[in-house]
Parts: C-alpha cells; sequence; structure tokens
C-alpha cells in the first residue's frame, strides 16, 4: 500500500474514534471546540492541517501537523512505530499551541523524512515545506 493511502486512512479512523468518544462522552459534545483545535497552516508550497487535542485541564494531550507527504508531531508520539509504517514523520518538544510547534526546532525524525532533506535542527515550518 503506498504512503499516501495510509496516510489518508489514518484521518478517518481518527475522526470515527473521537465521534465514538463523543457519543461515550456526551458533555463533550458541546464543547468540541475546547477538546479539538483544527488549524490551516498556509505554507509557501500549499496546506497543511494542525491539530491539538486539548486535556480537561486545558493543557495540550498532543499536537500533530499533517501535510501530503507526512507529519510533525510533538513527543507524545512513537516515532519508531511511525517510521515501522514507512511515513515521514518529525518531532517536537516543548510546545503548548500550534503556532509555537511551527517555530521549534526538529528534535528527532524517521529515516523517510531525512529522505526528504529535512535535518535536526531545522525549523518545523521548513520542514514542513519539505513534505508538502
Amino acid at each position: 500500500m503506498k504512503k499516501e493511502a495510509v496516510l489518508t486512512r489514518l484521518f478517518p479512523v481518527f475522526a470515527i474514534l473521537l465521534a465514538l468518544f463523543l457519543q461515550c462522552y456526551p458533555i463533550y459534545a458541546g464543547e468540541l471546540s475546547q477538546v479539538v483545535d483544527l488549524r490551516e497552516i498556509h505554507l509557501s508550497p500549499g496546506t497543511a492541517l494542525g491539530i491539538k487535542i486539548v486535556r480537561s485541564n486545558g493543557q495540550p494531550a498532543a499536537i500533530l501537523i499533517r501535510t501530503p507527504k507526512g507529519f510533525a508531531v510533538c513527543a507524545h508520539f512513537n516515532l519508531r512505530a511511525m517510521e515501522g509504517h514507512g511515513m515521514a514523520v518529525v518531532m517536537f518538544k516543548g510546545v503548548k499551541s500550534i503556532q509555537q510547534a511551527l517555530q521549534a526546532k526538529v528534535v528527532s525524525l524517521t529515516r523517510q523524512a531525512r529522505a526528504l532533506g529535512i535535518k535536526e535542527g531545522m525549523t518545523v515550518r521548513e520542514a514542513l515545506k519539505r513534505m508538502m
């Protein structure tokens, strides 16, 4: 299966899991905008999608940014597992918002991301441009 097909299938699964969660915990259904923050990120080669999932205390549980060729993820994700699935992924740490993630430095990456010319120390914004 092509990488693009795998990536395309991941997001409907995420949406289904979120819908099931909201059915089980309807208290959150009216507060979806407080649980999940979705943002379009306009970069010169195209548009990425930023996703931030927020815990009940308002702190981020996870932040990820999707591009056509890969992802930028916070340190809560398992980079080794993503690499095993053939994904181009870069990791960042220590941010609380999607906007801060764009300015963060790449601290780790998969070999597939490295093949796109991405290196540790590069900004996440620059890495995302290479994954468009």
